[in-house]
């Protein structure tokens, strides 16, 4: 089929449209800013610290101490500590042999103490030793008006360089040994004439009737050999004259305000002790003063008489014509009309509180245990409580022995003055053996460091003799300042056990064992 033909459509030409021209925009020219030429900063030169050098300290190797088991409860018959503690109950004998034990032990101790006591020399060694000779570097220095004097329980009492001490001794066949202030001074004790060396001093001193001592100084002057003066057949009066507290002589002034003292002897061996405003009725014999259970030893001089108290305060008086008027004597029976005040309260209310320390054997006469051994030491923790009169409580434990179950406990007595405490036991035990008045005697400021309490003592059960130390600080004290100066005294627990449970926060001691 022929198709009609179609000429293409002719379109209608568009010319581009011409946008109108626009040139670029002309931007002003910045130049960079020029910054300030700042050259690097110059350094100082510091060469690095030459040290000196120095090499690690070597520390002498100190083996451990080695410290003695010791039982814990009633001696020869109780458990090993580890025993004990694990079978909670350290006292396995029944109570009733025990008591029995205890009185066997008694009785023993009564027989002991009337026939002289061992160690303790005879009636015949106590009295009055005076100044013979004292020898330094060869040389007779002179002991005129010095002297020692030997009392019962072993009690010394010594004037030297003109400052009076007290302290303990032995007495083993002629070998004597006098225990002062921590230290040991040997001698010898033989028919009346006592030899002791003190600090490098040679000294000799003579009882009245005693002979020469072979090997006395050349040229020494004995004492004359007269019987000792003896009281008066009739009444006689002695007036105090003189006092010393712990070395310190009173003053005059001091001793009359306190009321004075007298002793009368009747001269049918009844009397009166009158001293600072109190008045007893007496008996007495050549050698002591008996008031009720009380005995006081004393000794006749050429004008009076002489004796100790409590082992630390001496008087010394005078036979007087005076005719004194004296309180009447005191019944013991009738109470005080009103309550005694409380003896400086506040200041030994600044000692209550609980301890922390060890105590040590510190020299051992005779031992049947294996753990009584010089230089045995137990860390110890203590609690001292008082009543407000002067009159407190005193509880020690150790490692073996817990608060309710203590190694010792008694009663005491205390004063103070000027910050300084005086102590005084007057019934208790330690280690199941008994205390006695005076048996523990410590003041505040014994040790040349603050706060550390020492109290000495002896314990003898017939078999175990030895004497021992025990050093307490205050509960939360460190003890950095010992530490430091004398680590001999640190406690064995005192870095592992003391000082975290302080830095924890604990302020009392632990009433369980001391270490656990």
């Amino acid at each position: 089929v022929q198709q009609a033909y179609e000429p293409p459509v002719q379109q209608t030409y568009e010319p581009p449209v011409q946008q109108a021209y626009e040139p670029p925009v002309q931007q002003t020219y910045e130049p960079p800013v020029q910054q300030a030429y700042e050259p690097p900063v110059q350094q100082t030169y510091e060469p690095p610290v030459q040290r000196a050098y120095e090499p690690p300290v070597q520390q002498a190797y100190e083996p451990p101490v080695q410290r003695a088991e010791r039982p814990s409860a009633v001696r020869n018959s109780s458990p090993a500590p580890s025993e004990a503690k694990s079978s909670g109950d350290k006292r396995l004998l029944p109570i009733l042999i025990v008591t029995v034990a205890l009185v066997v032990i008694l009785a023993v101790l009564l027989v002991v103490v009337l026939v002289g006591g061992k160690n303790q020399g005879t009636e015949a060694d106590l009295g009055l030793y005076q100044g013979v000779s004292c020898i330094v570097s060869g040389t007779d220095v002179g002991a005129e008006g010095e002297w020692i004097r030997l009392q019962e329980k072993r009690n010394v009492t010594m004037f030297l360089l003109d400052k009076e001490y007290s302290g303990k001794w032995k007495l083993d066949g002629e070998d004597l040994v006098i225990r002062y202030g921590g230290e040991k001074y040997f001698g010898t004790l033989k028919q009346g004439v006592l030899e002791v060396e003190i600090s490098g001093m040679r000294y000799t001193f003579q009882k009245n009737g005693g002979a020469a001592q072979p090997g006395a100084a050349p040229g020494a002057t004995l004492l004359p050999t007269e019987p000792e003066p003896e009281a008066a057949e009739g009444p006689v009066t002695y007036k105090l004259v003189k006092a010393y507290d712990n070395g310190e002589e009173m003053t005059p002034e001091l001793l009359e305000m306190l009321g004075g003292g007298y002793v009368i002897f009747n001269g049918d061996g009844t009397g009166l002790f009158s001293f600072f405003g109190d008045t007893t009725a007496i008996t007495y014999d050549d050698t002591n003063m008996m008031a009720g259970e009380d005995k006081i030893p004393y000794t006749l001089t050429e004008n009076g008489m002489e004796f100790v108290m409590d082992e630390a305060s001496r008087f010394i008086l005078e036979v007087t014509d005076e005719t004194p008027e004296l309180p009447p004597p005191a019944s013991g029976e009738e109470e005080p009309d009103e309550p005694e005040e409380p003896v400086e309260a506040d200041e030994l209310q600044a000692w209550a509180g609980d301890y922390y320390g060890f105590w040590i054997i510190d020299s051992v006469w005779s031992g049947t245990q294996e753990w009584v051994q010089e230089g045995a030491w137990w860390d110890t923790c203590a609690s001292l409580e008082w009543n407000g009169d002067g009159t407190g409580t005193l509880i020690l434990w150790d490692v073996d022995f817990t608060k309710d179950d203590p190694l010792a406990e008694l009663s005491i007595t205390a004063s103070a003055y000027d910050g300084v405490a005086r102590f005084c036991g007057e019934e208790g035990q330690f280690l199941g053996e008994p205390l006695e008045h005076a048996d523990w005697l410590w003041y505040s400021d014994e040790t040349e460091y603050e706060d550390l309490l020492l109290i000495s003592g002896q314990f003898d059960n017939g078999e175990d003799d030895f004497w021992y130390d025990i050093y307490l600080r205050p509960w939360g004290m460190e003890w950095s300042d010992i530490q430091e100066a004398d680590p001999d005294l640190l406690p064995g627990y005192y870095e592992d056990w003391y000082l975290p449970l302080v830095e924890s926060g604990v302020t009392e001691a632990p009433a369980g064992y001391v270490g656990e």
